[in-house]
């Protein structure tokens, strides 16, 4: 026998069925094979859902069997009988009343509240027609406690209960979550209650965090008789193992846990649980592509799940705090994630898998999703070339398929291996498509910003997040080679979570194995490997040749460790060398002389990863790779950018490391900042991000991972970048050559020339080509002419943060300027040029960073008829 969970692996290990997929593939094993057996399990399914489902198409009876469980009783109470037991009367004028004005001004977490002025209280200049209605209406909410209304009494009057229970639960607003309620239940519980832990549940960080504070403020000798313990994946270990350490005795313990606390987690000393009924979940718009945390109604399933955590180690009691008529409108199990997420991972493992037509497929689902859903994620996918205009998967999509991460991470990986800086880019993707390492503990949330931004300020990671995690990675794995009191100091004063950071740092091994499998890590795969060698990979104990590696022979570069050189590659445990960010003027690279073998797969493997590594210390290429995996998640800046400063790689010019930011100043630069997204309009960067806030920034445009919608539209993990890498890795470029503008998908626009429009133009179309043909085979040689191509890109990147001012007449000058300096770039909300500033006259092409002429061609591959040549230009010295 076989148990099915929610993920199926397959005998190679490359690629996860999810549970959609299981569900459809097992329905259609069911009715062709009358000899197959299958077994469904779950605490929480909808058991007459999946009979359903499968007896559309298996003949005779789905049988169903119930287990009981195996905990001890629990006595199970609503919001009535917390009311009751407690004697809680609700405050006609509270934020806690039914529409009052506190309500009204109130933010949606209780707690964290701003309440404003009320009328009847005073204060305000204006207290004539305002102060007449206020008091109107809080003389017909006090009303409401002096008569108990009939329908009132015909819902909860034959229980028992007091009027004045009855006349709270005509007043109170169950839509808010009640934290005096709770604070109540809980100094109920440690005065009349047996010993044992209250385990309480809500929504999230916000609502624990609030009544953290409430419970430190109101229950009598909290520090001597009570042990408060916050669970949040964003606290650090230390706090999160306090929640199953035994208090003394006398003292009482309190978890407040999100929803991670019904099935992940079993806390052996609860006796008593306290259920806000509210549940925060991520629920997508396919229409916006964008991910909403939305706080709503837990369902029945869940509650029955909540309060079975009173019940594991003796009898238990479970107050819940919705009315038994709210009961009855609860759904009565979640919302499925197939409903919830994108499905563009999904997509791909249906068209790897060959399963068929993706919608035709995703309509036999047991949910299956609307139309507009699949829809938006072929589209993404689209976008990202992944599948063509049939919905067939290009050879990159096959690739994408293949990785466990999400597409446009998948991408950015391939872009790092190709432009052999690979190494930084599996520490963004790991870190990514998993959790932040960075650490909010609930008394140190100021120190550990603090400290997330000074690690991110000494270097390129202050206007880059994912430059930010790099940094931090690096500092850890450079830390445990020091030795564990050196790790543990690393850890405790950045704030990192020990646990996340391995967890990135088994993903980044994951990832290298797939990459080595789907052809990705031979000698080949980089877009600066040598063409002598005859084989196509680095095989243990075979002669393989790793010369001419970005031009560098290894007759004139002896070793890997050579002084002035890139630091040795980071490896694949904890206990490797890291990689650093150093200037990309150092050009010494690490070679392996010819000849060598390899002892193991290991260090092959490792072998492999230093060599799609050398690229790795370039910063600009790094963000380069960042931008065409993220593309097009773009946003503009208009205010507080400085782009006189574009020649600093994105620093905050004085306020980055010397001056660092305090958060008021940062709230306070932010309100002056104006943030677009196609299609959004204004948007925000995160409170967290390091780009938040930023005094100056020295480029208009930033990349994002992405956008949520909470209490506004948010961007999370974001890199600022320049008008290059946007022109060369991201959408189609078109050129107005009466108005001598070149846009970007239609919305991101710049002022240039014709000639060098078209220049950038035929340099993107040339260098899709290298790309493209790479990707479909990743072992194939690089001919000379497409390596000179790339090279010339790089310069290309380098030359716009050079900041040479003596350079005139050129047309990367040209273009620049007009990105980011006298003629403005970037997107204006009337959808018009926004391009204010006068022309600089341009040359013949493109200057390289050495003001000499660079001549470009391009033979993409052995079947490739392009044979294009780009005159690159000249510069003249002043």
């Amino acid at each position: 026998a076989y148990p099915f969970q929610s993920r199926i692996y397959t005998r190679s290990d490359r690629l996860t069925l999810s549970f959609p997929s299981c569900q459809v593939i097992l329905r259609k094993l069911c009715s062709r094979r009358p000899d197959f057996r299958l077994v469904a399990m779950s605490a929480t399914v909808d058991a007459d859902l999946f009979a359903n489902y499968f007896g559309q198409v298996v003949p005779g009876k789905i049988g169903l069997l119930e287990i009981p469980g195996r905990t001890f009783p629990v006595a199970e109470y609503r919001l009535e009988d917390a009311l009751e037991a407690t004697g809680y009367v609700v405050d006609p004028d509270g934020e806690y009343a039914l529409g009052s004005e506190a309500n009204a001004n109130s933010r949606s977490v209780a707690g964290n509240s701003s309440r404003r002025f009320n009328a009847v209280s005073g204060g305000a200049t204006d207290r004539n027609a305002k102060t007449t209605q206020a008091l109107k209406e809080s003389l017909e909410r006090t009303s409401l406690l002096d008569d108990v209304s009939e329908t009132t009494r015909a819902m909860y009057g034959n229980s028992g209960y007091s009027d004045q229970t009855l006349k709270c639960l005509q007043t109170m607003d169950e839509e808010k979550i009640n934290l005096e309620l709770i604070e109540a239940l809980v100094s109920l519980i440690a005065n009349e209650y047996e010993d044992g832990a209250i385990l309480i549940f809500l929504p999230g960080m916000a609502e624990i965090r609030g009544l953290h504070e409430m419970l430190l403020c109101e229950l009598p000798d909290v520090d001597t008789k009570f042990v408060l313990v916050p669970l949040h994946s964003t606290l650090s270990s230390e706090e999160q193992k306090r929640t199953f350490a035994t208090p003394p005795p006398g003292v009482r313990k309190v978890v407040m846990a999100t929803n991670i606390a019904e099935t992940s987690i079993t806390i052996d000393d609860v006796v008593f649980v306290i259920d806000a009924g509210r549940v925060r979940e991520t629920m997508y718009d396919p229409v916006t592509r964008m991910s909403s945390l939305v706080t709503s109604w837990c369902s029945k399933a869940s509650g029955r799940q909540r309060r079975g955590r009173a019940g594991r180690v003796r009898e238990g009691y479970c107050f819940h705090l919705y009315s038994s008529e709210k009961e009855k409108t609860l759904a009565p199990f979640a919302t499925p994630e197939i409903l919830r997420v994108p499905l563009d991972a999904l997509c791909l493992q249906i068209k790897i898998l060959k399963l068929g037509d993706v919608r035709e497929f995703l309509r036999n689902a047991i949910e299956p999703p609307s139309d507009s859903a699949v829809d938006s994620a072929l589209a993404s996918l689209h976008e990202l070339d992944a599948v063509d205009d049939k919905d067939n998967l290009t050879p990159l999509g096959r690739h994408l398929a293949e990785l466990p991460v999400d597409a446009r991470l998948g991408k950015m990986i391939l872009y790092g291996a190709m432009f052999s800086c690979l190494d930084p880019i599996l520490t963004i993707a790991a870190g990514c498509g998993f959790r932040s390492p960075f650490l909010t503990p609930m008394e140190k949330r100021d120190e550990s910003d603090a400290a997330r931004r000074k690690l991110a300020g000494f270097g390129p990671g202050q206007t880059s997040d994912h430059l930010t995690l790099v940094a931090a990675y690096s500092g850890w794995i450079e830390a445990s080679r020091k030795g564990k009191q050196y790790e543990r100091d690393f850890l405790n004063r950045n704030f990192l979570s020990i646990q996340t950071l391995r967890q990135i740092s088994e993903m980044r091994t994951q990832y290298v194995s797939l990459l080595d499998q789907i052809g990705f890590l031979g000698i080949h795969s980089g877009l600066f490997s040598g063409v002598d060698d005859t084989e196509d990979d680095i095989n243990p104990g075979k002669s393989d040749d790793l010369t001419s590696i970005n031009g560098v022979d290894a007759a004139e570069t002896t070793t890997a460790a050579k002084p002035g050189g890139l630091p040795k590659p980071l490896g694949l445990s904890a206990t490797a060398a890291p990689f650093s960010l150093p200037s990309p003027k150092q050009k010494a690279l690490p070679t392996v002389t010819k000849g060598q073998g390899f002892s193991n797969k290991n260090q092959r493997t490792q072998e492999c990863l230093r060599v799609a590594s050398v690229n790795a210390g370039n910063e600009l290429l790094v963000r380069a790779c960042i931008c065409a995996g993220l593309y097009p998640n773009v946003a503009t800046v208009a205010g507080g950018a400085d782009e006189s400063n574009a020649n600093k790689n994105g620093q905050n010019g004085q306020n980055g490391i010397g001056k660092p930011l305090t958060m008021q100043t940062r709230f306070a630069n932010a309100g002056k900042q104006k943030i677009l997204t196609k299609g959004d309009g204004e948007v925000s960067l995160h409170p967290t991000s390091v780009v938040f806030g930023c005094e100056k920034f020295a480029t208009r445009f930033l990349v994002f991972h992405e956008k949520v919608k909470t209490t506004k539209v948010y961007l999370r993990d974001a890199t600022l970048v320049t008008p290059y890498p946007l022109l060369l890795f991201g959408g189609k470029i078109k050129v107005d050559h009466e108005r001598q503008v070149a846009t970007c998908d239609g919305w991101i626009r710049f002022r240039a020339s014709a000639r060098v429009a078209v220049l950038f133009k035929n340099l993107r179309k040339e260098l899709d080509l290298v790309l493209m043909a790479k990707i479909a085979a990743p072992g194939m040689r690089v001919a000379d002419g497409a390596k000179e191509l790339v090279r010339t890109i790089v310069e290309l990147l380098e030359s716009e943060h050079s900041g040479q001012s003596d350079t005139q007449s050129s047309a990367v000058t040209d273009i620049s300027r007009s990105a980011g300096g006298d003629a403005s770039a970037g997107h204006t909300p009337d959808g018009t040029d926004g391009s204010t500033g006068t022309e600089t006259s341009t040359g013949t092409g493109t200057a390289g960073p050495t003001g000499t002429t660079s001549t470009t061609g391009s033979t993409p591959s052995s079947t490739s008829t392009s044979n294009t040549t780009t005159t690159a230009g000249e510069t003249r010295r002043g």
